[in-house]
């Protein structure tokens, strides 16, 4: 029985993600962004699964690529420990993928974002490119 137990709360705490690629990531997103986080608080009811705990972060847009995401108040996202959540950090610069509610995972894309990587740079065309079609 404790092996079947011990199973079971390994696989829950794990992540798992359908894999997407930045067109597919981009289309389902209802707000697309490059944002600074300013300021991040815990929460036990997330507005988008109120049984869920999580982060609400507060931002300041740099980029829009899509949608609009000054109407979002906040950012939504887990804790970033097995339950896909970002891990957000004050100051720190994120791509947003992001929901109609502001919800974030790294399963939609979302991630931490620095704009003067080669990687991220090419990321950024692509998703411009996105934007204009």
């Amino acid at each position: 029985m404790s092996f079947i137990s011990l199973l079971y709360i390994q696989s829950a705490s794990a992540c798992s993600c359908i894999l997407l690629n930045e067109k597919q990531q981009f289309d389902m997103a209802e707000h697309v962004f490059i944002a600074r986080i300013t300021h991040i608080q815990e929460t036990k009811n997330r507005p988008s699964h109120p049984q869920w705990r999580g982060k609400l972060g507060e931002f300041n847009v740099e980029q829009i690529l899509k949608g609009k995401p000054a109407i979002l108040q906040t950012i939504e996202t887990g804790f970033g420990r097995g339950d896909c959540g970002v891990s957000l950090t004050v100051g720190h610069t994120y791509l947003f993928f992001a929901d109609k509610t502001g919800s974030v995972d790294i399963c939609t894309g979302s991630r931490e974002f620095d704009s003067s990587t080669q990687e991220n740079q090419t990321l950024l065309k692509k998703l411009e490119g996105y934007a204009l079609q």
